[in-house]
């Protein structure tokens, strides 16, 4: 046998030399799999902010609808909260699923319509035929509103969830 570099022979230089890349495919084996692990749990974290951000935009849209309908049972009928409820009826045709953006729609447009009776109501100087007539579409529209945030709670209530 030859020896060679400190006292060692040639075939005992190679053994060396393999155990030494054995090593070392060890270690990028060893920082790939942290690297993989690392990239799970990031993908994880965002899985999970996703999923929060969509549910705070999904809970200010329907925050939205609601506290204008609420207003508007409550208080005066005005084009500008209507007009407030339709543009947040938009938002779920992105945020939610098509009942709920329907709904959210039909609710709109429920709303439109009490914005046109009202001021016609405040009006004198109609006959009282057609008054009467408008009281009662604007009762039955104004009863419909409050059905339909209920039946938008319950369409939008699965999506309103953080589980998975």
């Amino acid at each position: 046998m030859i020896e060679t570099v400190w006292g060692m022979t040639d075939l005992e230089l190679r053994l060396f030399t393999a155990m030494g890349q054995l090593a070392l495919a060890a270690a990028v084996g060893y920082v790939a799999l942290r690297q993989w692990l690392t990239a799970r749990q990031q993908a994880a974290t965002a899985k999970k902010k996703l999923k929060a951000d969509l549910f705070d935009k999904r809970m200010g849209a329907l925050a939205e609808v609601e506290d204008a309908v609420i207003e508007m049972l409550s208080d005066k009928v005005t084009h500008e909260r209507a007009l407030r409820i339709q543009r947040g009826a938009r938002k779920f045709r992105y945020l939610f699923s098509e009942p709920a953006y329907q709904e959210a729609n039909a609710i709109g447009q429920v709303t439109a319509q009490l914005a046109i009776i009202a001021p016609q109501l405040l009006e004198g100087t109609m006959d009282g035929d057609l008054r009467q007539s408008l009281v009662i579409r604007f009762r039955q529209l104004n009863d419909a509103l409050g059905k339909d945030l209920l039946k938008l709670h319950e369409t939008c209530a699965a999506e309103l969830t953080l589980q998975e």
